[in-house]
């Protein structure tokens, strides 16, 4: 199924939205602006750090308020700069406003009639894109959730399908890889294709042993599946370091593992996406429920529920997944593919659509009902792999705010990493006093760098917005980097200690 392309003009009306006029909830005016007892001199220390830290090509955005969600300090905070997975922020906040923190993801297993003689025709499984069908919360076992169902399916008395095994990912569009992303990284786990149906994250593993000096490396894939082929080059070789590469190309499901690995090593593991989730999934599925007794007379096909099972089905089976269970994941690992199955479920619950465009439009709804302004607004994806996002640190700030005041706030403040401590923030922070004390969003892509969250004095509760654009180097090796992260941990640090 082909990728379909917004034009610009629909990415314009329909994402890049401003809602002037309407209350802001700590959003301050141009930058840079104070607006709370102390905030002069909380300022004066931003303008400082800024200057010694950031060259001048760099754009820096920051907002700081209050625990009440008033401005305390802003320093170009109504800047539309590019998040990177802070947008991630954005498409949480609009999820736990708009779905409620009680929502669930379904996916349903259905067939014409209940079986009869053990039998069904097709069997069709529709996905609501739950992101969890994988190893996770399953003790490392990306098959357990299928093989449950297959035991439940066994109870209600079917052994055999006698037609096909039939994949509805309807819920979402067939925009799988999106515009705004790279081609050449289209085989990271960070770029995984996003579907309704979603399976081990839309990745098969694959681990490389070292065999006999000179003789080619033993392959296993997890899960076992014939979905995806091995062209196996990968030689042993004795002593050193080497390890294996691992390609595929785009609209490929054959991987090729290069180079060679060292005999000294005990085992080599890396994940690589797959072309087309929703097929992924019912192939895995129908190669699980043969392994556990249930026969699967026909192919693995791609079809509606109602094109298939008209308008009265039986569900056989529904299998719901807590969005709240999801939370840490997409803050505290920052796992994209989760971000953009959250964005398109948005849509396709709120606007009734589930592309990103449509969740983009949710995320505005939100915004505006929140009294949250959101200049320059451009929302490109959900997890800020595309650097044509756009958003503001006040708009960030303003969000973290809403929260902070919700009866979920702590539950969603958990979520997020700790400084020094855990996830994405595990490693920074390293010797600041101000470590265990902040928890926020990192945020990395190509020239940009950001860091979004909470500072506390374990009484009181200050939000902070940092976005930093215009980084030289790439993804993670510029040297930029490092001095941006300094200058995000500097400012956090002095927020922290500004907590009366």
């Amino acid at each position: 199924m082909g990728h379909r392309r917004w034009s610009s003009r629909i990415v314009t009306q329909v994402v890049a939205l401003s809602f002037c006029g309407l209350p802001a909830l700590g959003v301050p005016p141009e930058t840079p602006q104070s607006r709370s007892e102390g905030g002069e001199n909380l300022l004066r220390e931003l303008q400082a750090l800024v200057a010694k830290g950031a060259p001048a090509e760099w754009q820096v955005g920051v907002a700081i308020l209050d625990h009440e969600g008033t401005a305390v300090a802003t320093l170009k905070g109504d800047a539309p700069l590019s998040p990177a997975s802070n947008q991630k922020i954005l498409v949480v906040g609009a999820a736990l406003a708009l779905l409620g923190p009680d929502f669930q993801y379904e996916t349903t297993l259905s067939s014409r009639e209940a079986p009869a003689g053990g039998a069904v025709g097709d069997l069709v499984v529709r996905g609501g894109g739950d992101p969890n069908i994988s190893a996770r919360f399953h003790n490392g076992d990306p098959t357990s959730i299928f093989r449950r169902w297959a035991a439940e399916l066994k109870v209600a008395g079917l052994t055999r399908i006698a037609g096909d095994l039939v994949v509805d990912d309807s819920f979402f569009d067939a925009v799988r890889f999106l515009p705004g992303w790279k081609r050449n990284q289209a085989a990271s786990w960070y770029s995984a294709e996003v579907g309704a149906l979603n399976f081990n994250d839309n990745c098969v593993e694959i681990a490389v042993f070292p065999t006999t000096p000179g003789q080619p490396a033993r392959v296993e894939l997890r899960p076992a599946t014939a979905y995806v082929g091995i062209e196996n080059d990968c030689k042993t070789a004795a002593g050193g370091t080497s390890k294996p590469i691992l390609h595929r190309n785009p609209g490929s499901n054959t991987i090729e593992i290069r180079r060679a690995i060292s005999n000294r090593t005990k085992e080599f593991v890396g994940a690589v996406t797959v072309e087309d989730p929703g097929l992924y999934f019912g192939s895995v599925l129908a190669e699980v429920l043969k392994e556990e007794g249930i026969a699967v007379g026909g192919r693995v096909v791609r079809a509606t529920l109602a094109e298939k099972l008209g308008t009265n089905p039986v569900i056989l089976l529904r299998h719901r997944s807590p969005l709240a269970e999801d939370l840490a994941v997409i803050n505290k690992r920052s796992q994209n593919l989760h971000a953009e199955v959250l964005l398109k479920t948005l849509g396709a619950q709120v606007e009734k659509e589930g592309s990103v465009a449509a969740g983009g439009r949710a995320i505005a709804a939100f915004l505006r009902k929140a009294g949250i302004a959101s200049g320059g607004l451009i929302v490109a994806d959900g997890s800020g792999l595309s650097a044509e996002n756009r958003v503001s640190a006040a708009t960030l700030a303003g969000v973290l705010g809403w929260i902070q005041k919700q009866p979920f706030s702590v539950k969603y403040i958990e979520s997020l990493a700790i400084a020094g401590k855990d996830g994405t923030l595990k490693d920074r922070f390293k010797g600041r006093r101000s470590a265990g004390k902040i928890c926020g969003k990192t945020g990395s892509i190509a020239g940009v760098s950001a860091l979004s969250g909470y500072a506390t004095n374990g009484e009181r509760r200050w939000v902070f917005a940092i976005i930093v654009n215009g980084l030289r180097g790439g993804r993670h090796y510029s040297s930029d980097i490092t001095a941006a992260r300094r200058l995000q941990e500097e400012i956090a640090e002095m927020v922290q200690s500004s907590i009366p």
